[in-house]
């Protein structure tokens, strides 16, 4: 019967010596043993292995208070950063002519060195605003609605004063408020006839006082969107307008908008026919 072997066999344990564990073989046991003897070598016994030795670390409380984190806060945007977002996003939406969304960026260096066109860029936004329902504002005395004709009426005032300069007319700035005033109006009024009077006795008269020929960058956007609107309101009002004057029908076209001018030709002519 074959004999088992295991932890529990009787037979008897020999330990290997430095030697033979250093050689990696099978040592015959005693001391010396056979391969030292032979070789010649200090037989020492094989070093036990240290047990490991488990220490028990007691926790003591911190006395000490932990210092306080303090969390950054969210920053709060300001009314006008929000609605001059709004006032973007609206421009880019109004395609008169092509590219004329994209004005709104060239518009920034004019819009904060004149303060009527910057509160008039507000209550435009600020009217987005509200007919978007922003979460960003609150009802009341400073909900986006009540703030639109707050700013509109701070435009009106501004734009009063400094048309007591005398080149205010040759002011950019000016003749965009004079025009976004407009639009505020077409949007929050039913009668229209602010924005006629804005149109009419606003916009009108600074075009007349500019040379067709020799409009500046941002002037020369702002007439082909204009010229749309006011051929519009001839028509609409059966009332002449300046565009059929020969020096403006007959000033020079961009090629970028021939269609569009073509098609402006056709609405300023049929304004005329009703004055005949």
């Amino acid at each position: 019967m074959k004999r088992a072997v295991g932890p529990l066999d009787k037979r008897k344990r020999v330990t290997r010596c430095q030697s033979c564990v250093k050689r990696r073989i099978k040592c015959q046991g005693g001391f010396p043993c056979e391969y030292c003897i032979r070789t010649k070598k200090q037989c020492l016994a094989q070093l036990p292995a240290p047990k490991p030795r488990h220490e028990f670390i007691a926790m003591t409380p911190i006395k000490t208070p932990l210092p306080m984190i303090q969390l950054p806060t969210q920053v709060s945007r300001s009314p006008e950063g929000i609605y001059s977002d709004h006032f973007a996003l609206f421009m880019k939406h109004c395609e008169f002519t092509k590219g004329f969304g994209d004005v709104s960026s060239d518009l920034v260096s004019l819009i904060y060195t004149c303060p009527p066109l910057q509160q008039a860029t507000l209550a435009i936004g600020a009217l987005e605003a509200s007919r978007g329902g922003c979460r960003s504002t609150s009802s009341g005395p400073a909900s986006p609605q009540h703030l639109a004709f707050k700013y509109y009426n701070g435009s009106i005032q501004a734009l009063r004063e400094q048309l007591q300069s005398p080149d205010a007319l040759q002011s950019e700035g000016v003749l965009w408020c004079t025009f976004l005033l407009g639009l505020f109006e077409l949007m929050s009024e039913t009668s229209g006839e602010r924005w006629i009077k804005h149109m009419l006795y606003g916009t009108c008269r600074i075009f007349q006082s500019k040379d067709p020929g020799n409009l500046e960058p941002l002037s020369e956007r702002l007439f082909e969107a204009f010229s749309l609107l006011e051929a519009s309101r001839a028509i609409i009002y059966g009332e002449s307008t300046f565009l059929f004057q020969d020096s403006w029908m007959k000033r020079k076209k961009s090629p970028a908008t021939d269609s569009m001018e073509t098609v402006l030709g056709f609405l300023v002519r049929i304004s005329t026919w009703s004055k005949r």
